[in-house]
């Protein structure tokens, strides 16, 4: 998948809601680095449904780490997400079609665990998304004004099609999802196998839900990337979901998954207009990007 190296440096970045920090390995017989991820927003915590097993198989495994809502730690085998790499490394290093569809084949076993009926909740994003969407004030001049420029460059049946799938529950009859699936919760080992950060933001939807959220990011990536960085969106689905059926996963309703998809680059402009800086020059480009969406969507 891609290689992995070291570095004597600590690494910190991240926003109001997510935080992460990376020291190098101290010790060289595990070459470890740990991670420490802190939600420094007290109304947007971690999530607390509890991930009971975390699945693995030959070509990547899930990691829980340790902590609470506000703190987690883990030791993974890298210094850099597969989204650093895509954005600023050797990208030409990864395999991303093979990294998409270990992404799904993970997936189709962690959407095949035992889900709590006392405890179905969806996603914290989700649950973040809704409250953005349906809240013209955001407290703070600047983020309420970035959130109504995205939202005036919608045309209005993306804006109708966004009320009606975020209207929507998905918890009651959803399994167990990653929440925030993408390659920034995720690096590889020093063999190339896929390794997974899951806990953060689990929580109860479709399966879908989990395929778009990385499905949403391909687009972004091939949209916003410098050319020839990002894989192309249409093959990173189909390895995705080839990954997902060839584990078991359950079929997966192309409609849905193009909501998800929708809903997930609406979820990335939620997050940095509420809760990071923005650029003003970019918000028409994610409103026209939606709309494209919403546009091609499968007849």
């Amino acid at each position: 998948m891609t290689t992995t190296s070291t570095s004597s440096t600590t690494v910190d970045y991240g926003t109001a809601i997510r935080a992460t920090r990376i020291r190098p390995p101290t010790d060289p017989r595990t070459s470890l680095a740990l991670w420490t991820r802190t939600a420094p927003h007290r109304d947007h915590p971690f999530s607390s449904v509890p991930v009971r097993s975390a699945p693995a198989g030959p070509s990547g495994r899930f990691v829980t780490g340790e902590g609470d809502e506000v703190v987690r730690t883990y030791r993974l085998p890298a210094e850099e997400t597969l989204a650093a790499t895509a954005l600023h490394g050797d990208s030409g290093s990864v395999d991303w079609l093979a990294t998409y569809r270990d992404w799904g084949a993970l997936l189709a076993a962690l959407h095949a665990t035992d889900v709590d009926d006392t405890r179905r909740v969806e996603p914290p994003a989700r649950s973040r998304l809704r409250d953005w969407w349906s809240r013209p004030d955001l407290g703070d001049a600047r983020r309420t004004a970035g959130r109504a420029a995205f939202l005036d460059g919608l045309s209005a049946r993306a804006r109708d099609h966004l009320d009606d799938v975020l209207g929507v529950d998905p918890s009651p009859d959803g399994v167990l999802v990653h929440g925030w699936a993408g390659v920034g919760h995720s690096v590889a080992d020093p063999d190339g196998r896929l390794v997974v950060m899951v806990g953060e933001d689990v929580g109860h939807a479709p399966p879908e839900y989990d395929l778009g959220a990385l499905t949403a990011q391909a687009v972004e990536l091939a949209v916003f990337s410098p050319a020839g960085r990002a894989p192309s969106p249409a093959e990173v689905r189909d390895e995705l979901l080839r990954g997902y059926a060839e584990r078991g996963g359950r079929p997966v309703d192309d409609g849905r998954l193009a909501d998800h998809t929708i809903e997930h680059v609406v979820r990335h402009v939620a997050d940095f207009t509420w809760f990071a800086d923005y650029a003003d020059a970019e918000l028409p480009r994610w409103s026209s990007l939606v709309d494209w969406l919403e546009s091609n969507r499968a007849p």
